[in-house]
């Protein structure tokens, strides 16, 4: 089947089962403020954005794929790490760079277009996700869970949710914090079991990371395991048999795990804004510490990390850099047009490459930019028009 074809089943299998109600629209001020909390969270940015705005979004409206790019999902890397490039000049995106392969993975504004119904924008903290031969995907305007078959064979199933999914490094399990406070494990057959309930009152909690396979659903197995991250609370994990434990003493948050290596954020040092990066190996020990940059994600095998400033404040991120894992010692950092525009987030597209939306301030627009490791740019889909609010590029949720 083609990617024309997929889309078009994709589409028409949620056209006939749901419903197509509209949606009041985001509020530009509502949206702008909750940018600030953004992005604190991982790098496909949390829908806990979109618990704010419940109130005004009617939650019937649902997703589909568009005739993206590619219908692939994006294989974890298995070859043996090779050494971490050494440093190199900075990187300014910019309309000039070459044409590339559409980015893999990613979904453009048709996403929008032809399957939200009237007056519903992409937002932020979509996603969306391969998962075993079926699609999940969320919206920033609905605090749903949805499974999709792309054959349309099944009906889409629903989920109640308050918080993004995380998938498991297969994507054949997914993880995700019910509307009911429970931590949920999901499989693409629709089998779904219930960890345990959040440790107590909290405004927000976010699943980080999962381990284990679609087994995990159905009952505990041997290396299954969720990473959660807190608004008032240290991060702790959740055992396949619903124990918790806490990650590291003292930290307030997790942005980003890859093995036995977790990226957490401790309170600021005396004299510092913003909190402190501390990365740790949970079976080594301590790798780095620094309280100038913060983790956003690993590479898929784990020898970089894509990060940003410590601190930042008001809309996206105006530079992203690329830094060893093991040292925390920034390679390069990628500026935006010239420092004229931001990135709401960033993905590995594979162990060699960061894909990136790029908002041009000046000019108004927006390009999805390719960056390999070493440098080199280019441009991953085609220019759209609009403000910063306008997100036209959903990113795929990386494991």
């Amino acid at each position: 089947m083609n990617d024309q074809q997929t889309g078009q089943r994709v589409g028409d299998a949620l056209r006939h089962h749901v419903p197509q109600a509209p949606q009041a629209p985001f509020d530009l001020a509502d949206v702008k403020v909750r940018a600030g909390a953004i992005r604190r969270r991982r790098t496909t940015l949390s829908v806990a954005v979109a618990a704010a705005a419940a109130a005004v979004i009617t939650p019937t409206a649902f997703l589909a794929l568009d005739d993206g790019p590619t219908r692939d999902p994006v294989a974890p890397t298995t070859q043996s790490p090779e050494p971490v490039p050494g440093p190199r000049d900075d990187v300014t995106l910019s309309a000039d760079a070459p044409q590339g392969k559409p980015a893999a993975g990613w979904f453009g504004d048709d996403f929008r277009r032809e399957f939200l119904p009237p007056g519903t924008e992409n937002g932020p903290s979509d996603q969306v996700s391969s998962f075993g031969d079926r699609w999940i995907i969320t919206h920033a305007g609905v605090s749903k869970l949805h499974v999709v078959d792309p054959d349309g064979q099944e009906p889409p199933q629903e989920h109640d949710s308050a918080s993004a999914f995380a998938i498991s490094p297969d994507r054949d399990l997914a993880a995700y914090v019910g509307a009911d406070e429970t931590i949920r494990l999901l499989s693409p057959d629709g089998q779904e079991r219930i960890l345990s309930k959040l440790p107590g009152p909290d405004p927000y909690a976010e699943v980080v990371s999962v381990e284990g396979d679609a087994a995990c659903a159905a009952a505990p197995q041997p290396g299954c395991r969720v990473l959660l991250s807190f608004d008032s609370r240290s991060p702790m994990f959740v055992e396949g048999d619903g124990r918790f434990s806490e990650v590291a003493e003292k930290a307030m948050d997790a942005t980003a795990m890859h093995g036995s290596v977790v990226a957490l954020k401790d309170p600021a040092q005396p004299g510092q804004e913003a909190p402190c990066t501390r990365v740790v190996d949970l079976e080594e020990g301590p790798v780095w510490n620094s309280c100038d940059i913060a983790v956003q994600s690993f590479s898929p095998d784990g020898t970089l990390a894509l990060v940003e400033d410590a601190y930042g404040s008001g809309w996206g991120d105006p530079r992203l850099g690329i830094a060893d894992a093991a040292t925390g010692e920034v390679l390069f950092w990628i500026n935006p047009h010239g420092e004229q525009g931001g990135f709401p987030t960033g993905v590995w597209e594979d162990a060699d490459h960061v894909v990136v939306p790029s908002f041009n301030s000046v000019g108004q627009n927006w390009r999805l930019f390719r960056v390999s490791t070493t440098g080199e740019v280019e441009q991953a889909g085609p220019s759209v028009d609009g403000d910063d609010m306008l997100f036209p590029y959903v990113p795929p949720a990386n494991p």
